[in-house]
C-alpha cells in the first residue's frame, strides 16, 4: 500500500474518531492490511476491548475508506454491547442470530459508511 493511500486512511480513522468520540472507550484498535481480494475488510474483537481491522490492500482508496468506516462502525457496534459473539463464533445482534445479508448490525454499517465516506469526500477530494 502506498505512502499517500496510508495517509488518507489515517486522516479517515481520525474523521470517524472525531464523530464517534466512544470509540475512544476501546483499549486498542488495531489496523493490518492484507492482499486478499476476496473480501474488503472485517474486525476481530479480542478480549478486554481490544480489536484488529483488516483491510485489503488491493481496492481503490474509497473503497478501502469506506471499508474502514464500515469494520469501525463495527467496533462501536461491539462497545455497545449490542454486537457480540456466541460460544461457536456468530456474530449474535442484541441477543439474537440473524442471517448474515440481512442482519441490522450490516445494514447500519452500510448505512454509516455510505455517510461518512460522503462527508469525508467532501474534505479530502
Amino acid at each position: 500500500m502506498n505512502k499517500l493511500k496510508r495517509e488518507i486512511l489515517r486522516s479517515a480513522f481520525l474523521h470517524y474518531v472525531a464523530l464517534n468520540p466512544n470509540i475512544m472507550k476501546t483499549r486498542q484498535i488495531e489496523i493490518r492490511y492484507t492482499k486478499s481480494s476476496r473480501v474488503m475488510g472485517f474486525v476481530r474483537a479480542k478480549k478486554n476491548d481490544r480489536y484488529i481491522i483488516c483491510l485489503s490492500s488491493r481496492f481503490k482508496k474509497w473503497d478501502t475508506v469506506s471499508t474502514l468506516f464500515h469494520e469501525l462502525t463495527h467496533v462501536l457496534q461491539f462497545l455497545s454491547g449490542k454486537l457480540s459473539h456466541n460460544k461457536k463464533g456468530d456474530l449474535i445482534w442484541k441477543g439474537k442470530k440473524y442471517d448474515y445479508l440481512n442482519c441490522p448490525f450490516e445494514i447500519q454499517a452500510r448505512k454509516n459508511e455510505r455517510k461518512l465516506l460522503k462527508g469525508f469526500k467532501k474534505l479530502k477530494p
